[in-house]
């Protein structure tokens, strides 16, 4: 085995295991035959529900296409809102100092928004693909093309490729989807999917890469193009329709959000976009999606897009204090390429848009030193300053001759910069490196930010959901916290609301430190943290035997080993309000908690065996030996009001399907819906959504405790196993099946983890080095030393669990593991793997570390997908090169 096999390995240091005399596939085999007859049973469900899976995409394409013949109308379009145009001061103002007016601070006057677009967003659920089934074998051809650097790689179904119709009717456009209707998508669908998952693409960007593909097959038809995009974004799950007019044809994209200067047409409550001219203010169109596309668009970029590296690198220079600062930055020219074309949308988009890794990793490693030395008035005057004097001012006018907003690394790019820009670069130095609250203010001609202060500093304020915000205007050149333009002093100004992600993960991270000294634990890495808006923090997981939160004692019913189910609730000061069990005769976890107008929590969990609540007065039962998921449902002063099983102890649950179970808010079943594999789905945990329900989705190989191959374990059956060989031995065959060599190592680990659950040494680890690469301790001394110090790795029903010797941290180089650091393995169908991090692992250089969220590994690629910290920071490993350089 390679150096770098191994190094995989212990990077991530799952389960390995004591084992002797017998071999690892001797065992695997033994343990395989006790499930022969289980899995025989679960894949005639796996074969019945993909049967019906077919015949309900058969059923309802037909439909559409009968539907698409006749209902058709005229519609007229509404011109494109113009973005929002404001007279700008030509001339960057300079701030003077004012005496008598740094003694009368003015509280100003709010405008509060009227709607929150991303939660509203937020309530479209998105729901599982359903698929049909792919023939074996069809005529496929292949496409290469650049997409902002990366390069796509297809395979696809030549009926893509049609003769364009020349007349434009329902009649042919009716032809067109029936005949892609019959072509194999599911596998194409497939791997856009796959390359939106591994460079996290928002919405629009995933629009765009269909568009490409769309563009590369039809590069000489607009119509060609507008039609197979069409079916595309349908078989993707987001709403689009077709229109025409002229003989030409355009797709229609709805969303809750402005897209300025683009026509639409209004219908159900929604804007629906033209995403072409037709030259006209009368198209014709249907009124009915495509039943199974439910998503809208979101413009939203919540997580840095992960396109190739293309790095700028930028100097800026400042004077603070009569100190001179200056530093490098780096950008990513193709995220900057990407940004020009991006549809001019609502200012909150720019507001809470993350930066890129290069572009983060730059601005931590050149404030970071300076700032922590600082009081926070004098780091958000530091970074103020910075903001204010470090770039040269022209309006978007006067640069780019119409109105375009930044998002906040094109600060960094451009030689120019207005108001909008500037403030929506401050508010992201200030959330990202201070973890303060931050609000753009919005007044005629000119957007401030306002920010909130742990002390009560001087100066003009606002406030806001009962806070209070200093006034910090990143355009007022050498202006002071507190000062507010002289033409804006006083007036009234609308609130844009700025997601606090950074500070809300800075507070789960803290509430989770209070949960874990009370005995909690975390039993996945959904959703299982939520505040209201008093700041008050509810939370659910596990605990074993006893847990105590504050004056609540939480205790097992029975076994002390088991996990049990809680549920508590802290006051902002991290004081607890009152805590809940739910316990039985077998393992229960809680994984994901919901708040609906500050009033009404669900949480759910997964149980075996029988669940009680509030001691008994409530009970849930699964059946024979296989588990469930529950939905209960309390009042915020802990009352219960019901809880409620799904009923999935009643299908085989050896299987990689999907499940999504609805209930009313009053506790009642609306079924459960299964649905095929998709291991680029990752809307898991529980959602308030659409007709006033409640949902639950996962997947039985994910959900925490669904673990039936270690309920079929004799752990003592193992005692015989040699460690090292039997690693050596997986390896090597894993290889023989073309897994990437770089990566079979880690898989092989993950087979053990699997296939034996049970405890192993980090003098384990060694042993196995030594064996397989004696070179190994020469050259990575230190690492090798670290590796000992990890006392064992346990794994218990699918949550395993790292204790390090006298409980001190462990650093595999960039890894750094905590004592009681805890993962969750899930295998998928084809093979690959995905390890959820649920506590106690970070990753970074130096002091700059980021919590670690999962890990995405690839059979056949040496690729990772490392998802960092509250906000979602990922970036792609490849591991065909030495990680230790």
């Amino acid at each position: 085995m390679k150096t770098k096999n191994l190094l995989i390995l212990l990077f991530l240091f799952f389960s390995l295991a004591q084992l002797n005399a017998q071999t690892f596939e001797e065992f695997k085999k033994q343990r395989e035959s006790e499930l022969e007859s289980f899995k025989q049973k679960q894949q005639e469900f796996i074969d019945r529900m993909q049967n019906e899976f077919d015949e309900y995409v058969k059923q309802k394409d037909q439909e559409f296409t009968d539907y698409l013949k006749t209902h058709w109308d005229e519609y007229s379009v509404f011109k494109g809102i113009d973005p929002p145009e404001r007279p700008k001061p030509p001339v960057l103002p300079e701030y003077k100092a004012e005496p008598e007016r740094e003694e009368s601070w003015i509280k100003i006057p709010v405008i509060e928004p009227t709607i929150n677009i991303k939660k509203e967003v937020a309530k479209q659920i998105e729901i599982p693909l359903i698929q049909k089934t792919d023939e074996e074998e069809f005529d496929k051809s292949n496409m290469t093309f650049e997409f902002f650097g990366f390069r796509i790689i297809l395979d696809y179904d030549r009926q893509f490729k049609f003769d364009p119709p020349a007349a434009i009717n329902p009649s042919t456009i009716s032809k067109i989807w029936d005949m892609l209707s019959r072509t194999n998508y599911t596998e194409l669908i497939n791997q856009f999917q796959s390359y939106k998952t591994s460079m996290n693409l928002n919405d629009w960007a995933y629009f765009s890469m269909l568009q490409n593909f769309a563009q590369t097959v039809y590069p000489d038809s607009e119509t060609g193009e507008d039609l197979l995009l069409w079916g595309l974004m349908n078989r993707s799950g987001f709403k689009a329709r077709i229109a025409y007019a002229n003989d030409k044809v355009c797709l229609l994209v709805p969303s809750l959000y402005t897209i300025y200067s683009k026509s639409f047409l209004k219908t159900e409550g929604l804007n629906y976009y033209l995403m072409r001219d037709l030259g006209t203010n009368n198209i014709f169109t249907y009124d009915k999606d495509y039943p199974d596309a439910h998503n809208l668009m979101d413009f939203a970029i919540n997580s840095p897009i992960n396109f190739s590296r293309k790095v700028d690198q930028k100097t800026f220079s400042f004077t603070f204090k009569d100190k001179p600062y200056s530093f490098n930055f780096f950008v990513n020219q193709n995220l900057i390429d990407f940004y020009k074309d991006y549809p001019q949308v609502d200012l909150n988009i720019y507001f809470d848009a993350p930066v890129s890794t290069e572009t983060k990793e730059s601005i931590l490693e050149s404030f970071k030193p300076i700032i922590s030395e600082m009081t926070e008035s004098e780091a958000v005057s530091f970074l103020l300053r910075f903001v204010q004097t470090s770039f040269k001012y022209k309006t978007d006018q006067q640069q780019f001759f119409k109105e375009k907003f930044f998002f906040p690394e094109e600060i960094l790019f451009y030689p120019y910069s207005d108001c909008e820009d500037r403030s929506i670069f401050f508010a992201y130095l200030v959330k990202t490196l201070l973890n303060h609250k931050v609000i753009g203010i919005e007044y005629p001609g000119h957007i401030a930010t306002a920010v909130k202060f742990n002390t009560d500093l001087k100066g003009d304020y606002i406030i806001y959901k009962g806070e209070k915000y200093i006034i910090a205007d990143a355009t007022f050149e050498n202006a002071p916290i507190g000062m507010t333009m002289p033409e804006y002093s006083g007036m009234e100004g609308k609130i844009i609301e700025i997601d606090d992600y950074t500070y809300r993960a800075e507070n789960n991270k803290s509430f989770w430190e209070h949960a874990r000294e009370a005995g909690g634990n975390r039993g996945d890495n959904l959703q299982d943290i939520v505040f209201d808006d008093s700041g008050n923090a509810y939370m659910t997981g596990y605990f074993h035997g006893e847990a105590r939160f504050g004056e609540y004692v939480l205790q097992s019913v029975s076994d002390q080993t088991l996990r049990n189910v809680f549920i508590v609730k802290y006051d902002k000061s991290g004081n607890v309000v009152w805590a809940k069990k739910a316990s039985g005769n077998k393992n229960a976890t809680g994984f994901s908690i919901v708040l609906e107008n500050n009033i009404d929590i669900y949480y759910s969990g997964s149980f075996s065996g029988r669940i009680e609540f509030e001691n008994g007065l409530t009970s849930l039962q699964c059946k024979d030996e296989l588990s469930d998921v529950f939905i209960a449902k309390y009042s915020s002063d802990g009352q219960l009001r019901w809880a409620k099983k799904a009923g999935l102890d009643t299908y085989p649950q050896e299987n990689y399907l999907t499940y999504m179970t609805k209930y009313t808010k009053e506790g009642i079943n609306k079924g459960t819906s299964f649905y095929s594999e998709n291991e680029n789905f990752g809307n898991y945990g529980l959602h308030l959504g659409p007709m006033g329900l409640v949902y639950l989705t996962g997947a039985f190989k994910s959900t925490t405790g669904f673990n039936i191959e270690s309920l079929s374990l004799t752990t003592n059956d193992t005692r015989g196993l040699n460690l090292a060989e039997s690693l050596k031995e997986e390896n090597d065959r894993l290889i023989a099946e073309n897994y990437n060599e770089n990566i079979a190592g880690l898989f092989a680990m993950l087979n053990h983890v699997k296939y034996t659950g049970i405890t192993i040494s980090g003098q384990d680890a060694q042993k196995a080095l030594d064996l397989n690469n004696p070179e190994f301790k020469k050259i990575y001394n230190e690492l090798y030393s670290n590796i000992g110090k990890i006392n064992y790795v346990m794994n218990e029903e699918g949550i395993i669990t790292v204790e390090t010797k006298d409980e001190k941290s462990v650093s595999l180089r960039e890894l750094k593991l905590t004592n009681g650091s805890q993962l969750k393995v899930t295998s998928f169908e084809n093979g690959n793997a995905q390890i959820d991090v649920l506590s106690g692992i970070s990753v970074g250089k130096l002091f700059i570390r980021f919590d670690l969220n999962f890990v995405k590994l690839y059979k056949n690629n040496g690729n990772m997908l490392f998802d960092f910290g509250s906000d979602n920071l990922r970036k792609m490993m490849n591991f065909k090169e030495d990680i230790l350089k």
